[in-house]
């Protein structure tokens, strides 16, 4: 997320290398769709991020 740069280039490169697998076998706006239900599934799932630290 934005507190760790770490997270952010991985997130990057997952959506990046989905996308364009994605995009060869089927639809370029399924792999967009999906990228963004990623980014939504993390946000809900880990709202601190992928590296994110949980603060108490």
């Amino acid at each position: 997320g934005l507190g760790s740069i770490r997270g952010t280039i991985v997130a990057a490169f997952i959506i990046g290398i989905s996308d364009g697998i994605i995009s060869v076998f089927y639809e370029p706006t399924l792999a967009k769709m999906l990228a963004t239900l990623f980014v939504a599934m993390v946000l809900v799932l880990k709202p601190s991020g992928l590296y994110g630290e949980e603060v108490v």
